[in-house]
C-alpha cells in the first residue's frame, strides 16, 4: 500500500495489523512526520519505544537523543501517546497499551 499523505499512518498500520497488506510505503510533505517515519524505519524508535512506562522515562530517552533525532521522537510522543498532537498533553496508558509498534517494523 502506498500512503501519499502519511500523517499518523493509521489506515496503513490498521491494514497491516489486520493482515490486509504486507507493506506500507509512506510519503508526506511534513518533514517532521517523515523524520519520525525514517526513525521508525531505521529502528531508532522501535528499539526505545517499548522500554518506557512513564512520561519521565520518555523524557529521559528524548534527552539522550542527538539533536537530529529528536523531531521523530516528539512526533511519536505528541501524536501517539498523548491526544491529537497537543504539546500540553498527559501520558495515555490506553494508547501505550495498543502496542501498534509491532506493525512498525514492516513500514518502509
Amino acid at each position: 500500500m502506498i500512503n501519499l499523505f502519511a500523517g499518523s499512518a493509521a489506515i496503513g498500520l490498521r491494514l497491516m495489523f489486520n493482515d490486509k497488506v504486507d507493506e506500507v510505503i509512506l510519503n508526506d510533505i511534513n518533514s517532521d512526520l517523515m523524520t519520525f517515519w525514517n526513525d521508525v524505519k531505521t529502528n531508532n524508535i522501535i528499539n526505545k519505544y517499548p522500554k518506557f512506562n512513564s512520561v519521565e522515562e520518555a523524557k529521559n530517552i528524548y534527552n539522550s537523543l542527538p539533536k537530529f533525532g529528536k523531531k521523530g521522537w516528539e512526533t511519536l510522543f505528541q501524536n501517539r501517546l498523548g491526544w491529537s498532537g497537543r504539546e500540553n498533553t498527559t501520558f495515555s496508558i490506553t494508547r501505550y497499551e495498543l502496542k501498534y509498534y509491532d506493525c512498525l517494523e514492516r513500514v518502509k
